[in-house]
């Protein structure tokens, strides 16, 4: 079988692509296909996956229905409607790209939104969690802090994201060829979630002169998200921050 090959992290904004059917296979929604030129990013590192649809011969356009990994590829699951597929034939897919650019915006905010906090609470910060919602609409991240964030520190954290989104600082991509490598490289600027532990090369997902953190998502070109609001919400040991893409700007007033 000829090797796919992934090209939504190297080409993110490549919207269609015709390419041929690898491998299909059975699924319990319907089809697992294969595509040579796949530009279909499944589901990780609280990503949602692609939303979009295939097209083939002078069959109707069928949603995409799932992305799965397994067997050194990815996987477009089809629902049962689709028809049959076999390897070598054409197909065409199409993405959502508006799902897309907003979820590469909201994940560009987390990183944002993280990096922020730390810098207003400090190392005793540290990330639980992070998630961009299926809908690509909204994203939070949980963290551990040993008391409840005041008001006052939440307008701090949000004046200066906005300043961060108003600046427009590009983000680019680099490797490192180690963790360590990576520390040494870009010292204060270097951070990394005690959730994981990475080998061997790293990709980095680097703020200029900002924030640079170990991340294998799609991102905004610059920190220049565009309008979001802001929210608290309360956490056992320590709290959430949810983000939602606004058509206008939404000011942090306060609860206290």
């Amino acid at each position: 079988m000829d090797k796919q090959k992934q090209l939504f992290l190297a080409q993110p904004d490549l919207a269609e692509m015709e390419s041929t059917v690898l491998a299909a296979r059975s699924h319990s929604l319907g089809m697992a296909v294969a595509v040579a030129d796949n530009i279909v990013r499944p589901a990780g590192g609280g990503e949602p996956r692609d939303r979009g649809s295939v097209r083939y011969s002078d069959t109707p356009s069928c949603a995409i229905v799932g992305a799965e990994k397994g067997e050194g590829l990815t996987w477009l699951i089809l629902p049962n409607h689709a028809g049959e597929l076999c390897s070598g034939r054409s197909i065409v897919v199409n993405l959502d790209m508006e799902h897309r650019q907003r979820r590469r915006r909201l994940h560009t905010a987390i990183h944002l939104a993280i990096r922020t906090t730390i810098n207003h609470l400090g190392r005793g910060f540290q990330v639980a969690d992070a998630q961009i919602e299926d809908d690509a609409l909204t994203c939070w991240f949980s963290g551990r802090f040993a008391r409840s964030l005041t008001d006052a520190e939440i307008i701090s954290i949000d004046r200066s994201m906005r300043s961060l989104v108003l600046s427009a600082r590009p983000v680019n991509v680099a490797t490192a060829k180690s963790v360590e490598h990576a520390e040494r490289s870009y010292g204060e600027l270097f951070r990394m979630s005690d959730r994981y532990a990475l080998s061997g090369r790293v990709r980095l997902v680097c703020v200029e002169d900002f924030d640079v953190n170990p991340c294998s998502g799609l991102h905004h070109v610059s920190s220049d998200i565009g309008p979001y609001a802001l929210d608290r919400h309360a956490a056992p040991g320590g709290f959430t921050l949810r983000i939602q893409l606004t058509n206008a700007w939404n000011y942090w007033h306060g609860t206290d």
